[in-house]
């Protein structure tokens, strides 16, 4: 890394020091997608303690965590690159050997006009080539799919059983 490099040379403690911590924010990326940095996540508590009146609030931007809590980070894209839906939206989703989640009919149109049957990857900064027999479903995210809905519909059903529960005392009483 350069900015390492540069620090080392510079021989200032404080260049190394943020230099060091640039490099351990990103391994910690890589090996803990989705989950912020632990000394990021310090000052940020330490900011708050230091101004609980403040408005301003410290928030956390994850884009594989979905509004309902729903974690995508099992997947390196949150969104299918052809449609720009999220992957809990997606109707048919597939998965290429990389992991890459799509909406199945657009990326078989998309790999479909190539005459050679192969397209590189739609995801930004990806390189591998798609075939249509690499596409297989997704069985993760449907499973993920089921859970939230289930997630959702559940309390609706607990408040019907209690109220049912309810009458049953009622009527025995």
């Amino acid at each position: 890394d350069k900015t390492l490099s540069k620090a080392a040379v510079d021989g200032n403690d404080s260049t190394k020091e943020d230099a060091l911590i640039a490099f351990d924010r990103q391994v910690w990326k890589i090996n803990h997608p989705g989950e912020p940095f632990p000394a990021d996540a310090k000052k940020s508590k330490k900011r708050k303690a230091a101004d609980d009146d403040s408005d301003d609030e410290v928030v956390d931007i994850n884009p594989s965590t979905q509004k309902d809590g729903s974690n995508l980070g099992a997947f390196p894209n949150a969104k299918c690159p052809i449609t720009g839906k999220s992957l809990l939206d997606l109707d048919d989703p597939v998965e290429d050997h990389k992991g890459y989640v799509y909406e199945k009919s657009a990326m078989e149109q998309f790999i479909n006009k190539s005459s050679s049957g192969s397209k590189k990857c739609p995801a930004a900064g990806t390189s591998h080539q798609v075939t249509l027999a690499d596409l297989r479903p997704c069985i993760a995210l449907t499973v993920m799919k089921r859970r939230r809905v289930l997630s959702q519909t559940q309390p609706s059903t607990q408040v019907d059983l209690k109220g049912k529960r309810k009458q049953a005392i009622d009527l025995a009483a």
